[in-house]
């Protein structure tokens, strides 16, 4: 079911304002939520919020804090959240645009879609249109619940969605981890037949995005045996039940060799046509 609007703003460029509603794209998370159990008694682990000295604190009695020397703090309130926020709120500044190409995906955090507010359609689509034929992304600044971000707007087929973007702060170099796992010191040759074959492989596995046709094969599996144990009364719960019989698995030993990739790339283009 579609969510509600996060917030009625603008967007923002140069002299245009556009109304907006800004609508979270991520559905309610699906994954399996799994309990804490004591092995022995099966009764519920709790999560408790306690203080130093090992007493219960309630939600109503918990304020944040930012800590500037070793057990000295300063009580960051609402107030002060919103104070340092109000700028901003509920408006998408676009500060600049840029080439789509040039953004790295792991910098992309989290998505949202722009729907048109009552009025300014001619803007949105404006907008759109040049993004679109361009191939360009605003790059802007926006506040959501007290906190700046920056976010690309992007075109969404015929509307506009915003993706939250990491800060260069946030993120490693992958420099940073060269130095562990450094490439071999002599440099590695690809065949022309290899490459070759690899562009083959590529073709032939080359298809139209689709995200629809990937599902959570674990989760599905996982849901099958536990459904699997319910009809069987392999369930725990007040009363003591008997544990199943214990399975061990023993691991294969595996041995470095070295592989003809022409032959694995032939095989793969072969298996690949034979698929479709």
């Amino acid at each position: 079911m579609p969510q509600h609007a996060i917030w009625k703003g603008t967007i923002s460029f140069g002299l245009v304002n556009i109304p907006v509603y800004l609508y979270s794209a991520e559905k309610p998370s699906a994954e399996m939520h799994l309990h804490l159990l004591d092995k022995k008694t099966h009764g519920r682990i709790h999560n408790q919020r306690v203080n130093e000295n090992g007493k219960e604190v309630s939600w109503e009695d918990i304020e944040h804090a930012y800590e500037f020397e070793k057990g000295k703090y300063v009580v960051v309130d609402q107030k002060m959240l919103e104070r340092t926020a109000a700028e901003n709120y509920e408006t998408v500044e676009i500060e600049e645009f840029v080439p789509f190409a040039q953004i790295n995906p792991i910098y992309f955090a989290k998505p949202y879609y722009l729907m048109p507010g009552e009025s300014g359609f001619k803007g949105y689509v404006l907008l759109h249109d040049i993004l679109q034929r361009a191939k360009m992304v605003g790059i802007a600044k926006v506040v959501i619940k007290t906190r700046e971000h920056i976010a690309a707007i992007l075109p969404q087929q015929d509307y506009l969605s915003m993706i939250i973007l990491r800060y260069a702060k946030e993120m490693h170099d992958i420099k940073d981890y060269v130095a562990q796992n450094p490439l071999p010191a002599t440099k590695i040759k690809i065949q022309a037949r290899e490459l070759e074959l690899a562009q083959q492989l590529v073709k032939n596995m080359t298809n139209k995005w689709d995200p629809k046709k990937f599902h959570d094969n674990n989760k599905e599996l996982l849901l099958t045996l536990i459904n699997s144990d319910i009809k069987k009364g392999k369930v725990v719960g007040k009363a003591k039940v008997s544990k199943g019989k214990k399975t061990s698995a023993t691991a294969g030993s595996a041995s470095d060799k070295v592989l003809d990739f022409s032959d694995l790339l032939k095989k793969s283009v072969a298996k690949r046509k034979a698929h479709k």
